[in-house]
């Protein structure tokens, strides 16, 4: 449930704002949640970036040191993977979520959809939403 959890909050940092993951409880635990407006838009661009332009297998790491949070969080993302899936171009992350002696690991992956980058989590949860309100339109 943890690493869930912290997968769902970094599918959320990739949508704006991360006012939506508020509704569910489960991810009201995860450090990225306690991010920041700016430092959240901060590690937004940089997954976006990372998406984007690195490497299979190239490091970039993120952290809030520059901030007065006191929430100190520190994230490295590699691109493990770089594939096709139903004509979309994906990518595979491997993610390290750091906060004081702790650390979470995760693999989400994502595909560039009508030109933006969305995880196979938000996908999933924008396709429940439609079919949920085609259900109660019948």
């Amino acid at each position: 449930m943890r690493i869930q959890s912290i997968l769902c909050a970094l599918a959320l940092a990739t949508l704006s704002p991360l006012g939506f993951a508020y509704g569910y409880g489960f991810v009201s635990d995860s450090p990225l949640l306690k991010l920041t407006k700016e430092e959240a838009a901060s590690l937004n661009a940089m997954l976006m970036d990372t998406l984007d332009q690195a490497k299979d297998e190239e490091l970039r790491s993120w952290n809030n040191d520059d901030t007065t949070n006191r929430n100190k969080v520190v994230v490295d993302i590699t691109p493990a993977r770089t594939y096709q899936k139903q004509g979309m171009d994906c990518r595979m992350l491997r993610v390290a979520i750091k906060v004081k002696a702790r650390t979470d690991r995760l693999s989400p992956n994502y595909c560039k959809v009508d030109g933006k980058w969305q995880s196979d989590l938000a996908r999933a949860s924008k396709g429940k939403k439609k079919a949920s309100a085609a259900s109660a339109a019948r």
